[in-house]
């Protein structure tokens, strides 16, 4: 039986409930009735009022019946009691401080309430979605039931998460949003519910995604816009809402019209919103910031979708300006701006189609006009203060969140604030940033300055032609152009033609019919007025103009040819249909077409010559009255129409310009100057013509005498100029027929009349002289001089047989007495105690007995070995020479036998010329290390002292053959010698072994080391140290006297340093500071010399001084050591030997006297022979005078000199009387003056026993093979063999083997000198030449360059003729302009000549000029660099001039180039590389010459210290010069990655190079020694310099990064990625490591250009395609991650304030310029409008992010990366305790972001955390 229930009774019951859980198990009971249930929760609500129950816990156990609970009924009980509580929260202050509603249980707090809890009506909807009604009508019931006089918190406090939910995350329905508005629309009674939740509606709007759900935010403001008619709002609220929903629906509205969906919904509103007033004060409602807001109107017409949307944008426009018309608000605003709208508004005004049937359209183009007639009143250039500006718009940007492609406008604003119209902007790549260069570039087109409005115009027309878009901005731009023409207030003539000639023609493009069609519609009428209207002066200049354009877009647009022709055509109909007139204007036109003409057939010589020549023929022939410039346009257009091949010059001279040629010659030349230029250029092509024929040559002959010849004789410069310039082009033979018959005669007409053509005719008549100059006179070596056995015909060698046979006329007994040497040598059958002699003696007869070219024939580099050395004659007579040979006869054997070595050596490499230098420099190698090995092992003194000489001879005849080689050898030579055998001051003897300190050792090595030490002259810091040295080793206070013997080493040490100091003084290519460096060390030995014994004064190192000047001695050089030595003997013979004077520099002033006696001329001092004779003659008759008896070979070598001088010959008596003099002393007296005789004997027949030289002076050897005589020697000779044992004579008694030995030493000297003379006379013979031309040629083989070119013929050598003219000219006593411009003219020939010229030394002659102007300097270093492959004294001069600090910037900058050092590169084996260089010096030297000519080489080490002094330089100089020769050294560096095997020296130049660069300018600018401003020029260095010397990113990552290194660096690093030389480090980690050094050491602010870098070293690496970038974006964000995270640690300094802020900054000023040329604009220009305000940058870089997520789409992975490394960002700026910039950025990027890449994230909770965040 069903028991009766109650339901009061049930309610009771449950009331009286007690335990807790009792009552909530009761409610879960399905038995409970609903009102049982009802009234459990009343009781469950008061016990929670009164705290009896926890708020929270009850809250979640409703919670949890609602989401369990069936029945309907109990569910909708439970859902009202959780109603009530949320109204408790809101009511009381207890609830609502300990509860915090959130929408995401991940959600912070952001209040001070102890516990978060996610909205209970949230989870409900989630879980239980079919309760969403259930809880709308709690919702309103907690809305109706709201008093905010009965509340604590309002209820939105308590509601805000929940509705956050429904309208702000993707989870919810459209049907559940609508039903909220719904709720919100509902009138209540509470006005300030009503109020907060319109506040509540617009700060949703402000946080409602961009990309989401249109409608819905669209019935949202629509909400939003029903309010402003309420009085409930306060005006100033209703103003800021609708100021901030304006913006927000223009930054929508900007999107919609960039991203392709509707705008017009956006516009509609904005246009609603803008149009409303206030109800109380009838002012508008908004009043909007206009510099932001007239761009955007501007930026939304170009892009508008629809004509409604047209339409819609001109209302605001038009609004915009009557507001400030009505309101006075121009002061407020720069009306400048207003033209930013003026291309929108042409392009509006084009689209519109006129209709009479359409008012819509009729109204639009009203508007139009009136909005561009306004902007044309009002916008006259009215700035205001940039700073209050930039604050209004900052403070808008503050209040108001600019999102989207509205964003990108604000840095264009700011740029256009700043920078008063000379913004630069990139090629933009991106349609966002086209328009919007566009648009701020279209106001400065109107500026008043005139630079500015072309730059501007020129950009304009440069971004119109960008095709980042679907449509072109071209004819909107054209049209801006056209309106800007008729402005009168800055239209200026210069405007107008820059417009016509440069801005239209650029709008032209082969693919845009359209604009072309427009561009001609607006030009042809201009040039077809000019033919109806001829006298009007308007229409034709505008004739004129228009016809100039129209050429100008036929370079454009190739297919209006046709219009070309036709104008062209009809101009040329009514010039010969009238009588030109004299107006100035009608020339101008007929000017005009005919340059147009010129020019086209220049440019176009295929498409248009065929059509225009008949033109100018037929104008040529009908009209008379042609203006002269018009007659000379027409030969123009015709001898450009032969140079095309269209027509023969024949043909035309006999149809038109013969006649022309003919009427200027009747007429006054003054009048056709202009015409006789062109005709000229005709005459010019007749010259280059190569036709072979009788008409032809009549042709050349007719225009020769009967036109250029009298040509050349006018009395108008300009025409003489004219003349020899087509004279030029004639070949060499006709250009002689015109000129003065010697050579020196025409070089002498430029010198009194120069003229700047006359350089052509020269250069023509040296080439041809060059290319007919007999090949021996350019040979440089001394075994080329005669033939090469290999090459040779057979019937030449049967002639040289048959002249061997023939009887000699010069050195047949000096021969012979060698043969029976050599032959008693090779016999092994010599005495021991003269072998010495006899070895001497074989050893300077080497060179004419021991040719052995049998061993060296046709070996090759390849072949040469050691056994090919050691078999040959000349190495078995070093090897024995080195064992036998002894010098303790005589001082003067000592010193001469160096001679002998030299000799040697020179049969050695005799030979190997036709091989090469490698085959030489191997072959030196072998010698080399041979002789050194010997010398290391020696341990007896004579042994090491022949060895050093040998070495000696040995390095002075490799440096004769091949300087750079020299260099080497002598250098390595001379860190040996100063290391190991010269003792100096400073070095303790004890360290050294006795055989180093031993007389003969350290005579030989001071000895070699004074010869040798002049093979390194040009090393400046070389010859300073050794300079030095040697001066302190022939200084020193150690004293010996000569009463018993010299003092070899003190006399070697005295010898070596004047030696040296001799050289320096004599040196052909002397530089400044090695001119300072001799005379130092001159003046040195002669205060030394000139001292007494007390002061220290050594008499064997003063014999030892004075005897190494003789042997170098130069008069005109060395004065004072003549004077001096005259002076002494002048004293000895008045006074006599007293006891102050020294006798070593007695002795020494005799030799001395004696080799000064001749000039350098060969001129004869008869003072000071006399002077000589008279000290001679007082010391045979001083007792105490005896030791000198050697003065008589100084007197013989005077007396030889001095017969010489008087042209005598041998067989003159007064000869033969001295010569039997020492003959019969030689027979009769005693040992000792024996000895004497024999030496003078050999100084009579032309013995040279100071010098080294196996050849002798030039004027000398001339003498004595004109002066030889066999007979006179006979006597000598035998006397000379007996007493030397080879002719059966009694020398070889007991005690007389000394003269023995001499005697020898004597015959082999003379056999050596007779054989120079012998080789002399064959050259001679062989050639045809005199005495003096072929001592000439064979000295230029034999040894360095001559001085002059005397060789060469005076009368038709034009190379001669110019040498000398300037030779002549650099010694004047003052050189005017006249003499410059001459000297320009001959120098400038041999400059463009092609090369090689013949030896001569040009150093002394390009010094001189180079001293008179810097033009003349530029200009001789020039000559020297084109020539100097070839010639040492030229590559000398680019040394010193590189060596020395040049002040002028123009000699510094040629020097820095491939001119210069690039020369002393391109010696040293490093040739230049660059593709434009690459043969060119080929092409300009001439073919053939690589046989007879030797290229100049400079050594590795010379290089390298040139390298390094020079580097010292350039720190000093500019940074363009700096980067010219760092272009240079690029250029001439092979690849870091070629592996030089093959020679070992130039893989060290080559690292040498490298490390000086990176050492001494790459790494201070790494480390910040450096400041290095940042300019392109910069940039290029630091390039140039890294590519140079950085080989990896290793010596990059060992730097840390500095503000002051940080553009270097960031340079260095994209200049590695370049190259590829990033090492074990993968490029994208050594950028990203600079991403993260530049922002944590906070360099990214204001630095932009820095960040370029950084973007180029990505785009460089992997950054090209849209895939690969959002990988590098990627990277980025990891960068920043790692930054955020660690906001603690040391990298940072203040926590997360300090990191906020450099990842805001590096983001703004940094990131942002990465970004910007990654997509929007072109990377390879840089940007010059930098904006600093970071607060106007942030918008930009939140939309560059949301962009680069909308690219995304189509790469799903890259762009769900990208998200996730936003989230990790913004949570890890989320949990610092402060909030800031930094986290706005990111919410800002994902609400902007798509919403595939929203959706593309799992976590969505995080998202809607991020999309509900204030």
């Amino acid at each position: 039986m069903t028991t009766v229930k109650h339901r009061f009774a049930e309610i009771h019951q449950t009331h009286d409930i007690i335990n807790t859980d009792k009552l909530w198990s009761t409610l879960t009971s399905n038995q409970v009735s609903v009102i049982t249930a009802s009234s459990i929760c009343q009781k469950i609500l008061v016990n929670v009022q009164t705290d009896a129950f926890q708020f929270n816990d009850t809250l979640l156990h409703l919670q949890n019946l609602v989401l369990t609970c069936t029945d309907g009924l109990k569910t909708a009980v439970f859902l009202r009691a959780i109603s009530v509580l949320l109204q408790c929260h809101a009511e009381e202050e207890r609830f609502h401080n300990m509860i915090e509603f959130t929408l995401t249980s991940t959600h912070s707090s952001t209040t001070t309430a102890t516990t978060a809890l996610v909205h209970p009506f949230v989870i409900i909807c989630r879980q239980r979605p079919e309760l969403c009604d259930d809880i709308f009508f709690e919702v309103d019931f907690l809305l109706n039931e709201y008093n905010e006089n009965g509340y604590y918190a309002s209820l939105l406090d308590t509601m805000e998460s929940f509705f956050d939910s429904i309208l702000l995350t993707a989870t919810t329905t459209r049907e559940q949003q609508k039903t909220l508005l719904f709720c919100f629309t509902n009138a209540y009674s509470s006005a300030s519910l009503r109020t907060e939740l319109h506040y509540y509606l617009v700060n949703v709007l402000e946080r409602f995604p961009t990309r989401r759900a249109m409608i819905f935010y669209l019935q949202m403001v629509d909400m939003v816009i029903a309010v402003f008619t309420s009085p409930e709002l306060p005006e100033s609220d209703l103003q800021s809402i609708a100021t901030v929903l304006i913006y927000q629906l223009i930054c929508r509205a900007y999107d919609a019209a960039t991203y392709g969906y509707p705008a017009l919904p956006y516009l509609q509103r904005i246009l609603r919103i803008y149009e409303m007033r206030d109800i109380c004060s009838d002012q508008p409602l908004t009043n909007p910031n206009t510099y932001l807001m007239w761009p955007s109107f501007s930026y939304l017409l170009i892009t508008a979708q629809t004509v409604n949307d047209q339409d819609i944008i001109l209302k605001l426009m038009y609004n915009t300006i009557h507001r400030r018309s009505c309101q006075e608000q121009q002061d407020d605003f720069d009306n400048m701006l207003l033209s930013v709208a003026m291309l929108p508004l042409f392009q509006t005004w084009t689209e519109i189609v006129d209709d009479r049937h359409d008012p819509r359209a009729k109204k639009r183009k009203a508007l139009t006009l009136d909005i561009i007639s306004y902007i044309t009143n009002y916008s006259a250039n009215t700035k205001n203060e940039k700073f209050v500006v930039k604050t209004n718009i900052l403070q808008t940007l503050e209040e108001i969140q600019i999102t989207g492609a509205m964003a990108h406008m604000i840095p264009f604003l700011f740029s256009f604030i700043d920078n008063d119209g000379q913004q630069n902007y990139s090629a933009p790549s991106n349609s966002v940033t086209q328009i919007n260069s566009l648009l701020f570039t279209t106001p400065n087109v109107f500026s008043s300055n005139a630079s500015t409005r072309h730059s501007n115009l020129d950009q304009l027309a440069r971004l119109s032609s960008i095709t980042a878009g679907t449509y072109s901005f071209k004819f909107p731009v054209f049209l801006l152009v056209l309106y800007l023409m008729r402005s009168t207030e800055i239209m200026t003539t210069e405007t107008f033609l820059y417009i016509y000639h440069t801005v239209i023609p650029s709008l032209i493009d082969i693919n845009d019919p359209i604009s072309t069609a427009k561009v001609l519609q607006t030009v042809l009428p201009m040039i077809q007025g000019g033919y109806t209207s001829q006298h009007q002066n308007n229409t034709t200049v505008m004739a004129a103009i228009g016809f100039k354009t129209l050429i100008k877009i036929y370079e454009h647009q190739p297919r209006v040819w046709h219009e070309v022709k036709k104008a062209m055509a009809n101009w040329i109909l009514h010039r010969k249909s009238t009588l030109r007139s004299d107006d100035i204007l009608a020339i101008q036109m007929e000017l005009a077409v005919l340059t147009s003409m010129r020019d086209l057939c220049v440019h176009h010589p295929r498409a248009c010559a065929q059509d225009i020549l008949p033109m100018v023929v037929s104008l040529l022939q009908s009209c008379t009255d042609l203006n002269i410039a018009s007659i000379a346009l027409i030969v123009d257009i015709m001898c450009v129409c032969i140079n095309a091949g269209l027509v023969e010059p024949r043909s035309l001279w006999n149809v038109s310009i013969s006649y022309i040629a003919s009427f200027a010659m009747e007429h006054s030349q003054n009048q056709m100057i202009v015409l006789w230029e062109k005709i000229c250029s005709f005459f010019a092509i007749v010259g280059d013509g190569n036709e072979v024929s009788e008409s032809y040559y009549e042709l050349k002959d007719n225009i020769l005498f009967n036109y250029l010849e009298p040509l050349m004789s006018s009395d108008i410069v300009t025409i003489r100029s004219y003349a020899y310039s087509a004279l030029a082009h004639f070949p060499a033979e006709d250009i002689k027929r015109l000129l003065p018959e010697k050579a020196k005669q025409f070089t002498d007409e430029i010198i009194t009349e120069p003229n700047q053509a006359q350089m052509d005719v020269l250069r023509q008549l040296l080439s041809h002289e060059l290319d007919h100059m007999r090949r021996n006179l350019f040979k440089e070596d001394g075994t080329s001089n005669i033939n090469n056995n290999s090459q040779e015909s057979t019937a030449t060698q049967r002639q040289k047989k048959d002249k061997e046979k023939q009887p000699k006329t010069i050195g047949a007994k000096e021969a012979d007495l060698a043969g029976r040497f050599v032959k008693a040598w090779e016999q092994a059958g010599v005495a021991p105690g003269v072998r010495t002699g006899y070895t001497i003696a074989v050893l300077h007869t080497t060179n004419s007995h021991m040719n052995d070219r049998s061993t060296a024939t046709g070996t090759t580099g390849a072949a040469l070995s050691s056994d090919s050395i050691t078999k040959a004659k000349w190495y078995r007579c070093m090897t024995t020479s080195i064992g036998d040979i002894g010098l303790t006869d005589h001082l003067l054997i000592r010193i001469s036998c160096l001679s002998g070595w030299v000799s040697l050596f020179e049969t050695a490499f005799g030979s190997d010329n036709g091989n090469g230098d490698s085959t030489f420099e191997i072959k030196g190698t072998q010698i080399l290390r041979d002789l050194l090995t010997r010398l290391e092992k020696s341990t007896v003194p004579g042994t090491t002292c022949n060895i050093l000489l040998a070495l000696t001879g040995f390095v002075l005849t490799i440096h004769r053959v091949s300087p750079s080689f020299g260099v080497s050898c002598a250098t390595q030579l001379i860190d040996l010698l100063c290391s190991k055998y010269i003792n100096s001051h400073e070095q303790s003897s004890s360290n050294m072994s006795t055989l180093v300190t031993s007389d003969e050792v350290q005579f030989a090595a001071n000895v070699c080391l004074g010869h040798i030490a002049g093979c390194t002259i040009s090393n400046e810091k070389l010859s300073t140290q050794l300079l030095n040295l040697m001066l302190d080793q022939a200084t020193s206070n150690k004293q010996q006297n000569m009463d018993t013997t010299i003092d070899l080493t003190q006399f070697a040490q005295g010898y070596a340093a004047s030696i040296y100091t001799a050289a320096l003084m004599t040196w052909p290519t002397k530089t400044n500071p090695i001119d300072n460096l001799a005379k130092n060390g001159l003046s040195t030995l002669l205060q030394y010399v000139n001292g007494t014994k007390q002061q220290g004064l050594s008499e064997s190192r003063a014999l030892g001084i004075m005897m190494g000047w003789a042997s170098k001695i130069s008069k005109t050089d060395m004065y004072d050591v003549c004077w001096f030595a005259s002076e002494t003997l002048k004293l000895y013979s008045e006074q006599g030997l007293s006891s102050k004077m020294n006798r070593g520099v007695l002795l020494g002033s005799c030799w001395v006297a004696a080799y000064s006696a001749i000039n350098d001329d060969g001129h004869f001092d008869p003072d000071i022979a006399n002077t000589l004779r008279e000290a001679t003659e007082k010391a045979s008759n001083d007792v105490s005078y005896l030791f000198f008896y050697k003065t008589g070979v100084a007197l013989a070598y005077l007396n030889r000199v001095n017969f010489l001088c008087r042209n005598e010959t041998e067989h003159f008596k007064s000869f033969g009387a001295l010569l039997r003099s020492e003959v019969k002393t030689i027979k009769d007296t005693d040992v000792n003056a024996a000895t004497t005789s024999i030496l003078s004997l050999g100084s009579l027949l032309g013995v040279d026993y100071l010098s080294p030289s196996i050849h002798g002076h030039p004027y000398q050897l001339t003498s004595n093979i004109r002066a030889y005589s066999n007979e006179a020697r006979v006597e000598a000779l035998d006397t000379l063999g007996s007493s030397a044992g080879v002719l059966g004579g009694t020398s070889l008694a007991v005690g007389n083997l000394k003269n023995t030995r001499i005697a020898a030493v004597v015959c082999g000297k003379l056999n050596q000198v007779a054989s120079a003379m012998c080789d002399a006379k064959t050259f001679q013979d062989d050639n045809g030449n005199g005495e003096t031309v072929a001592v000439a040629e064979l000295l230029l083989n034999a040894s360095t360059e001559p001085k002059s070119y005397s060789r060469l013929s005076n009368n038709t050598s034009f190379l001669r003729a110019v040498f000398d003219s300037l030779t002549q000219l650099v010694r004047g006593q003052s050189i005017q302009q006249k003499e410059q411009h001459a000297i320009d003219i001959l120098l400038s020939s041999l400059w463009e000549t092609p090369g090689p010229l013949p030896q001569v030394n040009w150093f002394p002659l390009l010094t001189n000029i180079s001293g008179i102007s810097n033009y003349l300097r530029l200009l001789a270093i020039r000559f020297a660099s084109h020539h100097a492959s070839t010639s040492m004294s030229l590559t000398e001069y680019i040394i010193s001039q590189l060596s020395e600090p040049q002040d002028n910037q123009d000699t510094q900058k040629l020097l820095a180039s491939k001119v210069g050092f690039g020369k002393v590169f391109e010696l040293s084996g490093l040739p230049d590389r660059s593709p434009s260089i690459v043969g060119a010096d080929d092409e300009k030297r001439r073919r053939g010459m690589d046989a007879v000519t030797k290229k100049t080489r400079v050594s590795e080490m010379r290089c390298i210290e040139l390298f390094e002094s020079y580097i010292e330089l350039l720190k000093t100089m500019t940074t363009d010069i700096q980067l010219i020769f760092f272009s240079t050294l690029s250029d001439h560096l092979p690849p870091i990655t070629k592996v030089i095997d093959d020679d070992e020296h130039l893989e060290l130049l080559v690292k040498t190079l490298r490390d000086i660069t990176y050492f001494n300018i790459t790494l201070p600018l790494l480390n910040g020694d450096k400041q290095v401003p940042k300019e392109q020029q910069s940039l290029l260095l630091i390039q140039k310099a890294v590519e140079c010397s950085v080989k990896n990113s290793e010596q990059v990552k060992q730097h840390e990064i500095t503000s002051e290194n940080a553009y270097a660096h960031c340079i260095t690093v994209t200049e590695l990625c370049r190259l590829g030389r990033t090492g074990t480090v993968a490029p994208a980690q050594l950028i990203t490591d600079t991403i993260r050094q530049l922002l944590i050491k906070k360099i990214h602010n204001k630095n932009e250009t820095i960040w370029n870098q950084i973007a180029k070293a990505i785009l460089q690496v992997d950054g090209t395609s849209t895939k690969e970038k959002l990988t590098w974006v990627t990277r980025i964000l990891d960068t920043l991650i790692v930054i955020a995270g660690n906001n603690n640690s040391s990298d940072t300094e203040n926590g997360e304030e300090n990191t906020a802020a450099i990842l805001i900054e590096g983001l703004a000023h940094g990131l942002r310029q990465v970004f910007l040329r990654m997509w929007w604009t072109s990377p390879t220009t840089e940007d010059q409008c930098l904006i600093r305000e970071t607060e106007a940058l942030l918008p930009d870089i939140r939309y560059m992010f949301s962009h680069i997520m909308y690219l995304g789409n189509a790469y799903p992975q890259e762009q769900q990366q990208m998200v996730k490394r936003i989230l990790k960002l913004n949570t890890l700026a989320n949990n610092w305790p402060s909030k800031n910039q930094l986290e706005k950025i990111f919410i800002h990027v994902i609400r902007d972001s798509p919403a595939k890449a929203i959706h593309s994230i799992q976590n969505n909770d995080q998202v809607t955390q991020i999309v509900i965040s204030e």
